[in-house]
């Protein structure tokens, strides 16, 4: 049941406010003083027409709101247009502060709202519409009963219900048809275990040929550097063929110098004695001179004599070992030269043709 109406700045209402009794009720008055507009404000609550916001009133405000309360059954719902607003309000009418809002789209009201109203337009007349029933066709009245119990409803649902089983039917003929497509396909692939094995064979052995490919590969690079490195030795062999002779010509170099060495160490003692009898000799001739002591003056000359032959041997003696210390150091460079080019070689084929050792 209505119980208010509230209209404000629609057509001609500023700010009405209705409060309808149990029962019928009236309304009147003159023509342009908004009976009408109470009726189109009703309407525009219960069915969101008309649409736009030509009904505001002319008198009011841009910025003011065209709004419509409504009270049924202590509930109250609230239309509300301006230029920004477009919105129902649904809440208790004690209780303004827990409304619901609802933003319109389009033409349609809110199921909420329409749930909470529930008036349709058939409950509403406009103005110089025919007596509600009495004027029309036997089946317009049928189909307004039917309306009004909702028996159109079942007879939409039966049609839906109808359709859908209809358009169920002529999709599950298609996905037939498209599975017995899909079983003609898999005829093709009955064999497919027999070849996933054969593709499981064929990329085990695929694999096992790249392994042999890399050993292959592996074993022609180490016969390719064993020639290098065999070339190389034999480049070596060719370069120092006659290198142990030489070597052992310096060994025995080495052990003359050794020899020499003595040699010359007892040279050194004999010429200390050499410059011990010059000393004798200048006191030899002192004597003469005096003429005394000849005996002992003929034993030094004897010592001198002897001595003086081992001098001349030991002179011949140093002159050989000069010219081999020469030689030696000649042969010492040659050495070094030698050695520098054979470590120089070990590093370039990294193992030692002789023994085999690995350097580094």
């Amino acid at each position: 049941m209505i119980k208010s109406l509230t209209i404000e700045n629609y057509q001609s209402h500023k700010n009405s406010f209705l409060e309808f009794s149990t029962g019928i009720n009236v309304i009147s008055g003159q023509s342009n003083n908004g009976k009408t507009a109470i009726l189109r404000a009703l309407n525009w609550v219960i069915t969101n027409r008309p649409q736009g916001i030509a009904f505001k009133s002319t008198f009011s405000d841009k910025k003011e709101t065209c709004r419509v309360s409504l009270i049924i059954n202590d509930t109250e719902i609230i239309r509300e247009r301006n230029n920004s607003i477009n919105s129902y309000q649904i809440g208790s009418s004690f209780l303004y502060k827990d409304n619901t809002y609802f933003t319109t789209i389009g033409n349609d009201v809110p199921s909420e709202v329409s749930s909470a109203i529930n008036i349709s337009d058939i409950n509403c007349a406009s103005q110089f519409e025919r007596h509600f029933l009495l004027m029309d066709s036997p089946g317009e009245v049928g189909r307004t009963i039917n309306k009004v119990v909702k028996l159109d409803d079942i007879d939409a649902l039966i049609s839906n219900i109808s359709s859908k089983i209809t358009s169920t039917n002529k999709e599950l003929d298609i996905k037939k048809q498209d599975l017995d497509k899909l079983n003609l396909s898999l005829e093709k692939f009955k064999d497919y275990d027999l070849i996933e094995n054969l593709v499981n064979q064929i990329v085990e052995y695929d694999s096992k040929v790249k392994t042999i490919e890399n050993k292959v590969k592996l074993l022609s690079y180490i016969v390719t550097e064993g020639v290098r490195v065999e070339a190389i030795i034999t480049s070596i062999e060719n370069r120092y063929e006659g290198l142990e002779d030489e070597i052992k010509v310096l060994e025995q170099v080495w052990l003359d110098y050794n020899t020499n060495l003595a040699l010359m160490r007892d040279l050194g003692k004999i010429t200390i004695d050499l410059a011990i009898l010059d000393i004798n000799i200048e006191a030899t001739e002192t004597i003469l001179k005096q003429g005394e002591g000849l005996p002992e003056l003929e034993s030094n000359v004897i010592k001198y004599l002897a001595t003086s032959d081992v001098l001349n041997k030991i002179m011949n003696l140093k002159k050989d070992w000069d010219g081999y210390f020469e030689s030696m150091k000649k042969d010492e460079k040659l050495i070094i030269v030698y050695k520098n080019e054979f470590d120089a070689l070990l590093k370039e084929i990294g193992i030692c043709p002789l023994c085999e050792r690995v350097t580094t």
